[in-house]
């Protein structure tokens, strides 16, 4: 295996053992957490070994997986086995990363093409996914985490879960991918929403089959479906009640406190902010905090200020919890702050300068 963990719950990389941990003697498995070794290999290449049996070889062959994971793996085999020069295997073992892949796809003499498509049912620590993640993306150049469509499809749009398994690239924005067992087929909702009403938001659709998915290369709009997303609850909520019911929550005393020392208190933050049910994709954080927080950092700007000192000091604020999203290698914080920047300027709270500057009213 490739990565392993110090004693801290630190990711420490086998590569960079020698140069940045010399005098590390620790390590762990991120999957068992069972003591581990580094050694090298007869080619001089860094790698970490078991004692023992990792106790995931056992879990992964316990009788305790679901007939629904079973089929799911399955179909991904059934479906792309009229593929020409591919090469299906299911529970393929890698001992360099001690891990087992659902399913593994590879063509006849092009092993730099394989894939591996993972089918998730259940809910696993966002500090596994990276770890498992980063570990499949060192063998093959391509991995699909596929999650349940019928137990996780229609749960709300921010969900812990489903920000664990957010994934982004530039032609589907933010989106999510789902495995239908029934119907055969998978689901890709994308070009999610950074922020918006839980009460009333639009998404991208497209559903095809599992063949259609593993050899597409881009999405269609004339194949997509337009999700309109609208429950039946109050257009806004009472300000009143939401303040009240903030105030005295006893998990928002310190953070109100700490708003209150930065010159900020509820009752000066915008009714809005409490009442239309807003929504954040990429934070832990409930919205009003997020936007709360937001306005105390552009006051602390001097309320003239540029989107790149913004996302600087919304970085540094502790308060505000950004999602963990695994999937995603790239910064989340710009598109994040200038999604917030845009709502506030849409709320006429702020007015635009330039493409990079902005002003507090």
């Amino acid at each position: 295996m490739l990565v392993a963990m110090s004693k801290e719950g630190e990711l420490i990389y086998a590569s960079e053992v020698k140069f940045k941990y010399p005098n590390l003697m620790e390590f762990y498995c991120p999957t068992c957490a069972q003591k581990v070794f580094y050694k090298d290999s007869h080619k001089g290449k860094g790698f970490f070994s078991h004692y023992s049996k990792c106790q995931l070889v056992e879990s992964r062959r316990s009788p305790l997986e679901s007939d629904e994971h079973k089929r799911g793996k399955e179909l991904i085999i059934e479906e792309l086995q009229g593929i020409q020069k591919l090469v299906l295997q299911t529970e393929l073992y890698f001992p360099e990363i001690n891990q087992f892949a659902d399913v593994y796809v590879t063509v006849k003499s092009a092993s730099s093409e394989s894939v591996i498509y993972e089918f998730q049912r259940s809910v696993i620590p966002a500090a596994d996914v990276i770890v498992r993640n980063q570990n499949y993306k060192q063998l093959v150049n391509q991995v699909h985490w596929l999650m349940d469509d019928y137990t996780t499809r229609s749960t709300v749009l921010n969900q812990r879960w489903k920000q664990t398994m957010l994934n982004y690239n530039d032609d589907w924005g933010f989106h999510l991918k789902y495995l239908n067992l029934k119907k055969k087929e998978i689901i890709i909702q994308r070009h999610l929403p950074i922020i918006y009403q839980k009460n009333n938001y639009r998404l991208k659709q497209n559903r095809m089959t599992i063949r259609e998915f593993h050899q597409q290369d881009s999405l269609q709009d004339e194949n997509c479906e337009l999700i309109s997303v609208r429950k039946r609850t109050k257009a806004s909520l009472n300000y009143n009640r939401q303040l009240n019911g903030i105030m005295n929550n006893e998990a928002y005393r310190n953070t109100i406190y700490l708003l209150y020392q930065q010159g900020t208190v509820l009752t000066d933050i915008p009714e809005w902010v409490f009442t239309e049910q807003w929504e954040v994709l990429l934070t832990q954080s409930p919205s009003w905090l997020v936007f709360s927080w937001s306005l105390a950092i552009i006051r602390q700007l001097n309320y003239k200020f540029t989107t790149d000192a913004f996302i600087e000091k919304f970085r540094a604020c502790s308060e505000i919890k950004v999602a963990r999203t695994p999937l995603i290698y790239s910064d989340i914080y710009p598109v994040l702050c200038l999604a917030i920047l845009i709502l506030l300027f849409q709320k006429g709270i702020l007015e635009k300068v330039s493409n990079v500057e902005w002003i507090l009213k």
